[in-house]
């Protein structure tokens, strides 16, 4: 993964961990369909996924599930990845030496949308979408970086309610858009099977 993101794009996504771009999959798809350039920000490398699995250590695990997200992102059609390196941690808010500095990372958010200038930002819900703590962070940081910047395109977020969709129960609030992913099922699930470190471990923390 590259330390910053080279150029500017259409679309840019920013998650928490490798493998959170499933969320969006179907969307992605869309774009690199319809000729939108897409980059993609991981806030963490996800090393906490399988290290009670693999007997490695912590940065073969890394290279192993930044590899795993390269090679997702590609069959979206995302240009480019980049991770921002911050703990896999279950609630990064927490003290000790693993808390993520928010207004840094507020800043690196900051940095990037104005350098890759997209139109639209797809990022995790306020909730995190079922709950989970980095993702409630993920969503504050980059909301708060876009107005930073005074960003004036469009920002959604995933994980939204829709009637019908299997799990969908369990995440927050209605969707006000619902994206038709059908024709693309066979790309996301190719995309969803390179993430070998958690279809044999636990799932990230």
């Amino acid at each position: 993964m590259a330390e910053a993101l080279s150029s500017p794009c259409d679309v840019l996504i920013v998650i928490a961990h490798p493998d959170d771009e499933i969320f969006a999959s179907g969307t992605m798809c869309l774009c690199a369909e319809r000729g939108f350039r897409s980059a993609l920000v991981t806030v963490t490398d996800g090393e906490r996924g399988s290290d009670e699995v693999y007997a490695v250590s912590r940065n073969e695990l890394i290279g192993m599930r930044r590899r795993e997200l390269s090679l997702s992102a590609s069959m979206l059609g995302i240009s480019e990845v980049v991770g921002l390196g911050y703990p896999d941690v279950m609630d990064p808010a927490a003290p000790g030496p693993e808390t993520w500095d928010q207004a840094k990372l507020v800043d690196e958010l900051g940095t990037i949308i104005e350098r890759c200038r997209p139109q639209l930002i797809v990022t995790h819900g306020p909730m995190g979408g079922y709950g989970h703590l980095a993702h409630r962070m993920v969503h504050r940081c980059v909301m708060k970086a876009a107005e930073s910047i005074a960003y004036d395109g469009s920002l959604f977020s995933f994980c939204g309610q829709l009637d019908g969709a299997f799990f969908s129960w369990h995440f927050e609030g209605v969707s006000d858009v619902a994206i038709d992913a059908r024709g693309f099922l066979p790309r996301r699930a190719a995309s969803l099977a390179y993430h070998q470190t958690q279809e044999i471990g636990r799932a990230h923390v």
